[in-house]
């Protein structure tokens, strides 16, 4: 109406027999345009969907949401580093050991087993809070879109399984050495075997189901992949422990 001063026109008329006319004007005005509009936007899509560089940007705009934002980073380059986390927390918490061993404490297996207790579920709460914070990472970056989350609970199942033997090993040395006792060492070792592997399974698989929930991963993955890994850590522990020494 403005483009072809309907509005001034028919204000401007004041006569009944002006008005129809004015009315009868741009009904036949407005057809003849939305038609006309039609017919060249019509022409205006075909021609663009021929264009090369539509199709161009047709398929980048395709790859984009399937592509993810960062690169995947290499399998053992990650085993490498997180065993290098692992290995630094342990000695780190290993403090309490020493303390142990300091004030003389050491002639009881049983109080050495507690005393690396905490060190052992502080290991496995690591090794888990690796595994939920690389997949909440990879479903930030549409990673586990495209590897697939089979794919990704096999990949960090396999690498938990490297740390996990990595780890006990370290461990079974360590208690050994401090009071020369093999089945404490030995019931350390089982222990730490099998909550890093839990822990990193119970990582991984926990912020999938929670993504798949709808459930606000920065709030409910750290709670809830910790508190699991501290319950099972525990019973790990005095499962592994109760049968070795009875």
């Amino acid at each position: 109406m403005d483009r072809y001063d309907i509005r001034s026109r028919k204000a401007a008329s004041s006569e009944p027999s002006s008005l129809e006319v004015e009315k009868t004007q741009f009904r036949r005005l407005l057809a003849s345009l939305r038609v006309e509009d039609l017919r060249t936007f019509h022409e205006f899509v075909e021609e663009e969907m021929h264009n090369t560089e539509f199709k161009k940007l047709s398929t980048i705009i395709e790859l984009n949401d399937h592509m993810p934002k960062q690169p995947i980073e290499s399998f053992w380059h990650a085993t490498r580093v997180r065993i290098l986390w692992v290995v630094t927390v342990m000695i780190i918490q290993s403090v309490v050991t020493e303390c142990f061993r300091r004030y003389g404490l050491f002639n009881n297996p049983q109080i050495i087993l507690a005393s690396l207790a905490s060190v052992l579920v502080g290991v496995g709460g690591n090794a888990g809070s690796q595994s939920a914070t690389m997949v909440v990472r990879r479903i930030g970056n549409r990673q586990l879109r495209v590897l697939g989350q089979w794919t990704v609970i096999a990949r960090e199942a396999f690498m938990a399984a490297i740390i996990a033997t990595t780890v006990a090993f370290l461990s079974f040395i360590t208690s050994y050495a401090y009071e020369q006792n093999i089945t404490s060492a030995t019931a350390v070792g089982v222990s730490t075997f099998v909550i890093v592997n839990v822990s990193m399974y119970v990582g991984t698989v926990v912020p999938i189901l929670l993504n798949r929930w709808k459930v606000d991963l920065l709030y409910g993955a750290s709670p809830v992949v910790n508190s699991i890994i501290s319950l099972t850590a525990s019973c790990i522990i005095s499962l592994v422990s109760g049968y070795l020494y009875s």
